[in-house]
Formats: C-alpha cells, sequence, structure tokens
C-alpha cells in the first residue's frame, strides 16, 4: 500500500509539470482545491457513516492525488517566481 501512495504521488506530480503551462497555474490550483475540499468532505462523511474503510482509503488517496496535481508542486513555483524578482 505504501508503494501505490508514492506512485499514485508520482503521476500526478509529472501531470502538474505537463499541464502547468498548458492550463496555468490558477486553474491547476482551482482544481487542486477544490478536489482537497471534496475529499476531505468524503473522509468526513466515511467516518460518520460508520468508518468505511473503502471511501476512507479513497478519500485520502483522492486528497493525496488532488495535492499533487496543484497546491504541492505550485507552490514551489509560486516561490521562486517572488524570490527570483526580489534580487
Amino acid at each position: 500500500m505504501p508503494h501505490a501512495c508514492v506512485y499514485l504521488q508520482l503521476v500526478f506530480v509529472l501531470l502538474a509539470m505537463c499541464y502547468t503551462d498548458k492550463y496555468g497555474r490558477r486553474v491547476l490550483l482551482g482544481m487542486s482545491g477544490i478536489g482537497m475540499a471534496v475529499s476531505c468532505v468524503l473522509v468526513a462523511v466515511s467516518f460518520e457513516a460508520g468508518d468505511i474503510v473503502g471511501l476512507t482509503i479513497f478519500g485520502i488517496c483522492l486528497f493525496m492525488a488532488t495535492f499533487s496535481l496543484g497546491w504541492g508542486p505550485m507552490t514551489w513555483v509560486v516561490v521562486s517566481e517572488v524570490d527570483s524578482c526580489c534580487k
């Protein structure tokens, strides 16, 4: 299971690298934020419904995937651009 999480993150970080220039940072950050919110709701619903294991794991994997699509890599892009213009 831990290896599946690593591969999931790797795939979505590579997708973010490929689609950053095509769609822009704002779109990827928006999609990532919406996906993370949906995944948090799924995990909360699974806990309220009696700890449904499959839904909980899906929600956590969805969170990891959507975080790796936008908020994970885009943070470093924005920081590098801000830092480079200040020198």
